[in-house]
């Protein structure tokens, strides 16, 4: 065997990395692992599958979180919405105004036992007012006032009889209203229905010619003519329909004027009467008396006092205003007419009130019942809100008639401001972002 060729004995033996094989009684060192020229073994399957795991961790991690994401983005399309709303100011008032007390003549408040918040009984004496100079006219200056008492009496109390004459009047023109819109309705109902089987016997008739004409009895131009009558009864009954609902409409405006007509009635009423009772006590204390008094004509609150004691006051303008006892109060709502645009009756509105800051109090809810037809200039408005534009008054009926603060409920108050949020519309996501192109669609259709 030639020198340096491994023999049959030396191809048998198993060979070790870094071991040694006798050859021709030399040895020879073979490469140990880690040299550069090694051929390594193959990977067995469990170094295979501890060296991919972090590599599929992460693509599992990643498509885990794209899909959700993907399903959060589907949810909150599907289910989210957010809505429109014009944000106005306001006040909370009663329902059918405050009692304002008036001083009957000139003079100087001496004494003042009203104060904002206190409640007070009727007859109760809330200021007294001196004459004052005003008193220092002489014998004819008080007999002239006297007059002037008598005149504001019987003055006040034609005016009384005049409302209460009234009532019945304007009720009895309304119910022949409602009377009359309910007759229409009848009749528009058993035309609706009358109307109703002439379009099923049309469209009865319709398909019996359908069936002649395939039986070649008669012409296509017979079945045309049937089939314009089903689509005249149907225009028919649509009219009529329409018309229903129209008169529904109405009748639901006649209902809400009554309602509203009765409560403003008594309200003036209720006005007219505590004013016909400072007219009489004024008429009595106009002898040779000094001073008068001012007393509650209604039970209730004390909501403002606009004097102090030392305070000159004048004749007719009011001093001091009531909330009449068990009074259920409203929100009004001064609405730019820029902003009326969308403003109608039902309207969800969201309310917070100036004294309570919604960080911390929350908001209250309220809807939308009655909406002034006329404007109201700067110039005209009294109410304790300030104005620069004309503005509406629009009244909403609250949730709530209290306000809940650190566990305790707090009652509404008259005059309190509040900030109010007008909910226009409420949408989902989706037909947000699909708006624009069904706006241009139907656009491109017309």
């Amino acid at each position: 065997m030639a020198a340096g060729a491994a023999g049959p004995a030396d191809a048998g033996r198993a060979i070790r990395p870094g071991g040694h094989v006798r050859r021709s009684h030399r040895l020879v060192e073979l490469p140990r692992a880690g040299v550069a020229g090694e051929c390594r073994p193959p990977p067995s399957p469990l170094e295979r599958d501890r060296m991919t795991a972090p590599a599929m961790i992460r693509v599992w991690g990643g498509t885990i979180a794209a899909v959700s994401v993907m399903a959060m983005l589907i949810v909150i399309l599907a289910f989210g919405s957010f809505s429109r709303r014009e944000s106005v100011q306001g006040y909370v008032e009663p329902d059918g105004g405050l009692i304002r007390v008036r001083p009957a003549r000139e003079g100087t408040v001496q004494s003042l036992s009203a104060a904002t918040g206190r409640r007070v009984n009727k007859g109760d004496v809330l200021a007294v007012v001196n004459l004052g100079q005003y008193a220092e006219d002489g014998l004819d200056g008080r007999r002239r006032m006297v007059d002037e008492a008598k005149a504001t009496v019987r003055f006040i109390e034609e005016q009384l009889t005049n409302e209460l004459s009234a009532l019945p009047v304007r009720q009895a023109d309304l119910e022949r209203q409602a009377q009359a819109l309910a007759r229409q309705k009848a009749v528009a109902e058993q035309r609706a229905a009358g109307y109703g089987e002439l379009e099923k016997y049309a469209g009865a008739t319709a398909e019996r010619m359908k069936q002649l004409e395939s039986q070649g009895f008669v012409a296509n131009s017979a079945v045309e003519k049937a089939m314009a009558d089903v689509t005249t009864q149907n225009v028919s009954v649509l009219a009529l329909g329409q018309e229903q609902e129209r008169l529904n409409v109405e009748l639901v405006r006649v209902a809400a004027t009554t309602r509203q007509l009765q409560i403003d009635h008594a309200s003036r009423v209720l006005q007219l009467k505590a004013d016909l009772a400072r007219a009489r006590q004024s008429l009595e204390e106009n002898s040779l008396q000094q001073a008068y008094t001012l007393i509650a004509p209604v039970a209730g609150e004390v909501a403002a006092v606009r004097a102090a004691e030392g305070d000159a006051v004048k004749a007719g303008v009011a001093l001091i205003s009531l909330a009449p006892e068990h009074a259920r109060y409203h929100a009004v709502l001064l609405i730019p007419s820029r902003a009326m645009a969308y403003v109608r009756r039902g309207l969800r509105v969201e309310i917070e009130y100036d004294a309570f800051p919604h960080s911390r109090y929350g908001t209250y809810g309220g809807t939308i019942t009655e909406i002034d037809e006329a404007v109201v200039t700067p110039q005209e408005q009294s109410a304790p809100v300030t104005q620069t534009e004309s503005v509406y008054r629009v009244i909403v009926e609250l949730d709530e008639q209290a306000i809940t603060a650190y566990q305790q409920v707090i009652a509404l108050r008259s005059d309190m401001t509040l900030q109010a949020h007008v909910i226009r519309d409420r949408r989902k996501i989706y037909e947000w972002i699909a708006d624009p192109l069904l706006t241009v669609a139907n656009r491109i259709k017309q």
